[in-house]
């Protein structure tokens, strides 16, 4: 008795935000079948609230460009509608791989997965595993130079860097608070 995975979830811990419902078919059925509290939604004009509302752990991002899914995140931590630790992945079609790489080294996502073409069934299950598994502290990977990444187009290189400093500026917001709470506590 099998029953398809459900792509709904009233509280999911895991999401993936979409801009092309047939573009994440294969990615999405994996997910589910993986984790049961997921659910995809559409990036309309509301995704900031229901982001809000929600508060997964692990938001992927599978917009139609890397530029897409960067400029969405970075405008739902900028309205202050994702203010909570999390995990964020980045999807991307395999021409953008280099750009993905650089938006994770650089800070801005977690992890990234090349979901066009769908090759790696098992790889995006670890990475959403990993996203789940993760404690809430980060630390920067120091190991790459500037020189060592792939070049990009200025102002996507500059969009990147600004989004990585809207998250870091996000999770030293959140380490305050934390330190803060911990200091009244102990009043």
């Amino acid at each position: 008795m099998s029953s398809k995975p459900s792509l709904a979830c009233r509280h999911p811990k895991v999401i993936m935000i979409f801009d092309n419902e047939d573009d994440i078919l294969g990615a999405a059925s994996i997910i589910a079948e993986q984790v049961e509290d997921y659910r995809t939604l559409s990036a309309s004009v509301d995704i900031g609230e229901k982001i809000k509302e929600l508060k997964p752990s692990v938001i992927l991002f599978a917009l139609a460009t890397v530029e897409k899914s960067i400029e969405l995140y970075t405008k739902v931590i900028t309205d202050k509608d994702l203010d909570y630790p999390h995990q964020s992945i980045l999807l991307c079609k395999n021409r953008e791989s280099g750009v993905a790489f650089r938006c994770c080294i650089k800070g801005l996502f977690d992890n990234y997965f090349v979901y066009q073409p769908l090759y790696e069934k098992f790889r995006l299950k670890m990475i959403v595993h990993n996203g789940l598994l993760i404690s809430q502290t980060t630390e920067q990977y120091i190991g790459y130079q500037e020189e060592q990444l792939e070049n990009v187009d200025k102002d996507l290189a500059q969009l990147i860097d600004d989004g990585g400093a809207c998250k870091q500026s996000l999770l030293n917001s959140i380490d305050r608070c934390k330190k803060t709470s911990t200091n009244l506590m102990k009043l």
